[in-house]
């Protein structure tokens, strides 16, 4: 079937320019063009149409009624074309972007500013694994990991983006019920929250603080950290956490900081941006890597040290 004819393009332009600012002036001046050049334009369009579009007044114009009907339609239709040119060019077909990110960071942090990176167009297609593990890039098709600890191995360049602390998390609910607490010893027979997979435990900070547990108190253990925060926010005892990870819960209020703790972990807490060698250049990882530090420092932390943007290892990790 063949497209029905078009208006003259030129003149639809001069038409919704004028009929939006109700002046031939003010509708060149957006166009770029002198005003006899409008009123051409106009002319044109009302004879390929067969009918008037405007009133023309001492000051200015006024649309008919086929004319304001007209353009109701029209602005729609061009608006429409506007918004779908702005698209395509702010969103070049890009490959897909491979993440490896841990689950505790991907659940408790990123996952809830994710739209604004997707409303960036920056970043349009992502595939995100979560892990806590190192990953294979070659062999698993990863472009990049955001990883948490010290990594070690060798051929990647590693950039920080910010250090982390553990602190203690439960439910106002479970301080209620339980407390008050202002230190380990207060916990004896509270019921605690355990994982696996925290470079501290619970028996090494009571070990350290020289406090024991009541061999009746209950506990809950978990294989990763993810389950645990959610035990501890609906008021099953009190865990170990990320302050990172749990920062947009304890700034709501449905976890707090039972009292003040310094955890000395075995190994510096630090989230990087792991990516190969051969990626070293990639624009899109640096576009992630500087989007990251900024949500970063954004996120209410009190007491985080945060690296310097400037300061990036590009250097291999030694294995």
């Amino acid at each position: 079937m063949a497209r029905k004819p078009l208006p003259p393009l030129n003149a639809l332009r001069a038409f919704e320019a004028t009929a939006r600012n109700l002046s031939l002036t003010a509708a060149a001046s957006e166009l770029h063009v002198t005003p006899p050049a409008v009123s051409h334009q106009l002319k044109t369009l009302e004879d390929y149409l067969g009918f008037a579009l405007f009133q023309r007044l001492r000051k200015g114009v006024k649309l008919t009624e086929k004319g304001a009907a007209y353009f109701f339609r029209i602005s729609k239709a061009l608006e429409g074309v506007a918004n779908a040119t702005e698209d395509i060019r702010q969103s070049p077909e890009q490959p897909t972007l491979s993440l490896a990110v841990p689950p505790h960071f991907l659940s408790g942090w990123m996952v809830p500013r994710l739209p604004k990176l997707i409303q960036k167009r920056r970043l349009t297609n992502i595939r995100i694994t979560d892990t806590v593990r190192k990953v294979d890039f070659e062999g698993e098709g990863v472009d990049a990991q955001i990883y948490w600890g010290a990594p070690t191995w060798s051929g990647v360049v590693l950039e920080p983006l910010v250090d982390d602390e553990l602190c203690l998390v439960c439910s106002p609910e479970f301080v209620a019920r339980f407390g008050p607490f202002s230190g380990l010893e207060d916990l004896r027979d509270a019921p605690l929250i355990h994982t696996d997979r925290r470079p501290v435990n619970w028996d090494r900070l009571f070990h350290q603080a020289g406090a024991e547990r009541s061999k009746s108190a209950k506990s809950l253990t978990f294989l990763r950290p993810l389950p645990v925060v959610e035990a501890a926010r609906h008021g099953l005892g009190i865990a170990i956490a990320s302050r990172l990870c749990v920062s947009d819960l304890l700034s709501t209020g449905a976890l707090v900081v039972p009292f003040s703790l310094q955890i000395r972990a075995t190994q510096k807490l630090v989230y990087s941006l792991v990516r190969p060698a051969r990626a070293s250049s990639d624009s899109r990882l640096d576009y992630l890597r500087d989007w990251l530090r900024l949500e970063l420092k954004t996120t209410s932390l009190s007491g985080f040290a945060m690296p310097s943007p400037n300061v990036v290892d590009s250097r291999p990790v030694a294995g």
